[in-house]
């Protein structure tokens, strides 16, 4: 998938999740005030957290797609990093007024009262909100986004609540503090979204070491090149969004004149290039005469 159908898909579930979310956060708080229920309202307000945080996507999106400039020589792709951390942080923020109204439900012991019509919007949200989940993280998987992955978490999350409000309902009539106990089961939930997101992110924006896996395609690919059995070594990776920069150093024979070395590297780094979609830079190094009598 190249960069603009990247960001088609991208902007096109944003803006989906946005209008959907509107529409279920306006019916749910209706039937949170209806029904004077925590767990309801608590879940209104995280399906509305979703239309902002699903606008944090299509921003993230339209920036990243912007070209590479002289002060981001690596283009923009990073701001979908960016957009999942503020994705989580807000998830995290919404999880903490989830308790906090909880904990006040509880303690005033109050029962709710639940119409059929607020039921019927509970359970409708629960096959619409998971929809839109799957849909995310098929769009995430599919683009290689974190943001979008982020989002899904975020729909599946609001998911989960919405049936556990609706268990709540079923069972608020034998246990009167079911309300309270679900909404804190909602936050506790919300909490542990944030978190994955911020797991899954984090390795890129800190620099975390390249994996098994991509060590041994490119080990591959360079073997494929030149035949040279000392591999590779250093090997760093950098990612920008969907950009990657890959630097590793490469040992020659020392009989090897400069321009073959410089050749022969150029012609690995081509390589890497067209059959990875890696942007590779290598460091030539002579190899050692014991290395050589080792072989």
């Amino acid at each position: 998938m190249n960069s603009e159908e990247k960001t088609k898909l991208g902007l096109a579930e944003g803006w989906m999740s946005i209008g959907l979310n509107a529409l279920l956060f306006g019916a749910k708080y209706a039937a949170g005030v209806s029904s004077a229920s925590a767990a309801i309202k608590t879940d209104a307000w995280h399906t509305l957290s979703d239309s902002v945080t699903s606008a944090i996507v299509v921003f993230s999106f339209w920036f990243a797609a912007h070209k590479a400039d002289r002060k981001h020589p690596f283009g923009h792709g990073g701001a979908e990093s960016i957009g999942a951390v503020i994705i989580a942080t807000l998830l995290a923020v919404v999880a903490f007024g989830c308790l906090k109204e909880s904990f006040v439900k509880i303690t005033s012991g109050s029962h709710p009262d639940y119409p059929l019509w607020a039921i019927w919007i509970v359970g409708l949200s629960i096959i619409v909100k998971e929809a839109m989940a799957r849909f995310a993280f098929w769009a995430g998987d599919k683009t290689g986004s974190a943001a979008l992955r982020a989002d899904g978490w975020h729909h599946r999350s609001d998911a989960v609540t919405s049936a556990l409000v609706l268990l709540s309902i079923l069972i608020c009539g034998t246990f009167a503090l079911i309300d309270g106990l679900v909404g804190i089961a909602i936050a506790l939930f919300i909490f542990h979204a944030a978190y994955a997101i911020i797991k899954d992110v984090s390795g890129s924006i800190l620099g975390a070491a390249p994996s098994n896996e991509i060590k041994d395609r490119i080990t591959a690919v360079v073997k494929a090149q030149s035949g040279e059995s000392a591999g590779i070594h250093h090997l760093h990776i950098h990612r920008y969004g969907d950009h990657i920069e890959a630097t590793f150093h490469m040992r020659f024979a020392p009989g090897i004149s400069l321009a073959e070395a410089h050749e022969r590297a150029t012609g690995i780094e081509n390589a890497v290039r067209d059959e990875l979609g890696i942007e590779p830079t290598i460091h030539i190094e002579p190899q050692m005469e014991s290395e050589g009598r080792a072989r």
